[in-house]
């Protein structure tokens, strides 16, 4: 017998198989290769969810400040402007107690029913500035300083300022 002829009855028995139908498997390398891909792809995403998750987070707080920023700014516009020149020029409100002005509730009382704003802002306070421009026009900055829940940082502060006038519409 000669060589051509056992190496086709081999190939005919499925003894000896051609290096192209030998390969079935992924080898070790190229496993590895794709772990290593996988994990790297899946470390990224965790990095980006926990980026929004904080993002998110921290314009809730920004939105919760706007509220008592627009709050207690309204609340001042509404006084009368004997009333407005009897304040101090400088005083310190509760944040808790501030009212959004179209339902009169409390925005920052730990009542919500938002689940990540079941507690207040964390060692929030609240000032506000009163300065008299001219006899007849005031000028009202709010500032409401709080520390962000999720991270290390300083305190931030956000402020709001307005004018007010004692000609204005419909002025007391």
């Amino acid at each position: 017998m000669s060589h051509k002829e056992t190496v086709a009855l081999l190939r005919k028995g499925g003894i000896l198989r051609s290096a192209s139908s030998c390969r079935r498997a992924f080898t070790l390398v190229e496993t590895m290769i794709a772990v290593w891909i996988f994990g790297t792809a899946m470390l990224g995403a965790f990095g980006l969810l926990t980026f929004g998750l904080r993002e998110i987070r921290n314009t809730k707080e920004r939105i919760y400040v706007g509220r008592i920023l627009e709050s207690t700014l309204e609340q001042t516009r509404n006084l009368a402007w004997d009333e407005l020149s009897a304040q101090p020029a400088e005083q310190t409100f509760d944040t808790g107690t501030a009212l959004t002005p179209l339902y009169g509730k409390q925005i920052n009382s730990g009542a919500s029913t938002d689940p990540d704003f079941a507690s207040p802002l964390k060692d929030a306070t609240g000032r506000i500035f009163i300065s008299t421009i001219n006899p007849v026009l005031k000028k009202i900055e709010v500032q409401v300083t709080f520390k962000p829940y999720m991270t290390k940082s300083r305190p931030q502060s956000y402020s709001s300022v307005t004018y007010i006038s004692n000609t204005g519409i419909d002025r007391r």
